[in-house]
């Protein structure tokens, strides 16, 4: 349905709409991959010839929102380029985005893309790029400075999942400072220009999550980009280095074994003050 969404006629979209919201409804009815080709088949009836249609649309959001949580969809490259694929069909419906549900997206994305390979970051990290341009308030998240009020108390588990909880907005994505020394270059130079509210590179901006995800995977044993050898100045200081630490840490160790020889020869009443040898 996801696939031929453009082509099924006007008339029959409320009724295609109705039935795929009453199956998804219920949380039992599908597995997670069922679950989200039907949110996807959704958000793709209503982002086309359907987007003039005035259908709320909170409880397919709800549901995706959940789906982002699941390990078994994050670990999976296909089924998380779909549901990203689903946040882009969002994205361009900008006259019915909240700014709370895009910031409880948004906190989502960044919170599995300090957990997952870097491949999926990077996919991840674009996706939320592109949520801050649809939605400018949720920009909000990067202030880094102290907000007036009380401190929030712990969130319950029905406002962890509640899309439309106004925690989200009102907190931080503490998650970028982390992302800022990711092993993974992109990754760090995404987290940064992120966190800096600055567009996407060219070149991701026009690559789709599943193009993104092959890009950097390393599952042929490849790092993209390649790692660069240091420089002759880097390596001959870094030579320097491990030279003076091996000499100063044999002269600490000669201090203490006269010490112990020290002690040994009959003053082992007296107590060992190694924080002296290190002064």
């Amino acid at each position: 349905i996801a696939k031929f969404a453009h082509c099924v006629n006007v008339e029959l979209l409320l009724d295609l709409v109705s039935n795929l919201r009453t199956i998804l409804r219920d949380p039992a009815a599908l597995s997670t991959p069922a679950a989200l080709h039907c949110v996807h088949a959704l958000l793709r009836l209503l982002s086309g010839h359907g987007a003039a249609l005035a259908v709320d649309m909170r409880d397919v959001q709800q549901r995706l929102y959940s789906l982002l949580a699941e390990q078994a969809l994050l670990a999976d490259t296909r089924l998380l380029a779909t549901a990203l694929d689903c946040l882009d069909h969002l994205c361009r419906q900008r006259s019915a985005l909240l700014a709370p549900r895009i910031a409880s997206f948004f906190c989502r994305l960044v919170d599995a893309a300090a957990t997952l390979p870097h491949a999926h970051a990077v996919a991840l990290l674009a996706a939320a790029s592109r949520l801050l341009v649809a939605c400018p308030r949720v920009t909000a998240l990067l202030d880094g400075t102290d907000r007036a009020g009380p401190p929030l108390a712990p969130a319950r588990a029905d406002e962890r999942e509640d899309v439309d909880s106004p925690r989200a907005i009102n907190s931080t994505a503490w998650q970028l400072a982390l992302l800022h020394r990711h092993y993974h270059p992109v990754v760090a130079q995404l987290a940064k220009r992120l966190a800096a509210a600055e567009p996407l590179p060219p070149a991701l901006g026009r690559s789709t999550p599943l193009r993104l995800m092959a890009t950097y995977s390393d599952a042929s044993g490849a790092f993209n980009p390649p790692p660069q050898p240091p420089s002759k100045r880097r390596r001959a200081a870094d030579a320097a280095k491990r030279a003076a630490s091996s000499s100063g840490g044999g002269e600490l160790h000669e201090s203490i074994e006269a010490a112990v020889a020290r002690a040994g020869g009959g003053e082992a009443s007296s107590a060992l003050d190694f924080a002296v040898l290190l002064r």
